[in-house]
């Protein structure tokens, strides 16, 4: 249902869906799987480290003209859910050189989408996976459970779902 009405958004608002876009991309699974552990709202608030969010955990930019307690349309949360995927998806396309089961590319564009492209390029998880190390993505994944220099108990939930997703294919 949610992927047919992100098919239907991408339509109406021109924005291509992500999956069509990338060899490797986030399937319909993947997306349900961040939709899950995102949430979804239309109102502009304070997410667990103090930034301003919206949609399905969209960190509000300046250029997003928003602001607290702002209440947006569906089909923006929607386009910009197309676009965050889109660059979490570029993301390990661009910084990830091994190959990776479809499982495991979901796995990472869900993390890339909740710590951001910067840090996990440029992470130990990422160097070390690079190096074909596949069994250390499970204790790289599990250090990022901080908010605000704090560990998050939804952080940690977050972490183990998309360590069952990477290592067993658990959606």
């Amino acid at each position: 249902m949610i992927i047919r009405l992100l098919m239907l958004v991408s339509v109406l608002v021109g924005v291509t869906p992500v999956y069509a876009q990338h060899t490797n991309h986030l399937s319909y699974k993947g997306m349900n799987f961040i939709i899950k552990h995102e949430g979804m709202r239309r109102d502009v608030y304070r997410d667990i480290a103090g930034y301003l969010t919206v949609g399905a955990g969209h960190l509000v930019l300046p250029s997003d003209n928003l602001v607290e307690g702002q209440i947006i349309s569906e089909e923006r949360v929607y386009n910009l859910l197309l676009k965050d995927t889109h660059e979490a998806s570029k993301a390990v396309d661009n910084c990830i050189t091994v190959s990776l089961l479809k499982n495991q590319y979901d796995a990472l564009v869900s993390f890339v989408y909740n710590v951001g492209v910067g840090a996990f390029c440029g992470s130990t998880l990422v160097k070390k996976l690079n190096q074909e190390n596949y069994a250390s993505v499970p204790t790289q994944l599990s250090r990022w459970v901080y908010a605000g220099g704090k560990k998050a108990k939804g952080l940690i939930n977050r972490r183990n779902y998309e360590i069952k997703l990477f290592t067993k294919g658990v959606y």
